[in-house]
């Protein structure tokens, strides 16, 4: 059979379409789920994803949380060094995604704390960062440029990848067997 241009155009909207109805919908509607959540919920969703992405990074100890509530304060999350504690102010989250990011994020840290003193590239250039650490409040883009936030954040955006990538695959139909002959 040959297809041809139009045929083409037609099967790539349809396409189009049904991974926006069987993919993106879903996603979108959980996503708005997640402000909704009693303080609980999103407590023991936070926790879980701290234990798994705590196992994954192989860390020695998994951070201990410190959950608070306001939505007026906008840092949504903040890891202290040393005292493996990392803050969570639930008020600020505003779907899984960002939950899942910020997280992310956070727990390398942790793995960023735990590598500092390896005799590696990694952790030499973890050791030079953190010497001449940047924070947020001196100077935001020197803040976001620097080695060791740019390490937790491009962990946190493949972290992320990866979660949506196996939601796609979750969300995605079984095909219906065949009918056998009989």
């Amino acid at each position: 059979m040959k297809v041809t241009n139009k045929v083409a155009k037609w099967i790539a909207i349809i396409y189009t379409i049904v991974v926006f109805a069987i993919v993106l919908l879903p996603l979108s509607t959980k996503a708005k789920e997640f402000p909704n959540l009693s303080q609980e919920a999103k407590e023991k969703y936070i926790t879980n994803l701290t234990e798994r992405i705590s196992k994954e990074l192989d860390l020695q100890t998994t951070p201990k949380l410190y959950f608070y509530n306001s939505s007026e304060w906008a840092v949504i999350a903040s890891y202290y060094d040393g005292l493996n504690y990392i803050y969570v102010n639930l008020g600020a989250i505003t779907s899984y995604e960002e939950a899942t990011r910020v997280m992310a994020h956070e727990i390398r840290h942790d793995y960023q704390y735990e590598h500092m003193n390896d005799d590696t590239e990694y952790g030499r250039a973890l050791r030079a960062n953190q010497q001449n650490y940047i924070s947020y409040y001196e100077d935001l883009d020197g803040y976001k440029n620097q080695f060791i936030e740019k390490d937790a954040e491009e962990f946190a955006a493949n972290y992320v990848g990866n979660v949506m990538i196996m939601e796609i695959v979750d969300h995605t139909p079984e095909p219906e067997p065949e009918a056998s002959e009989e």
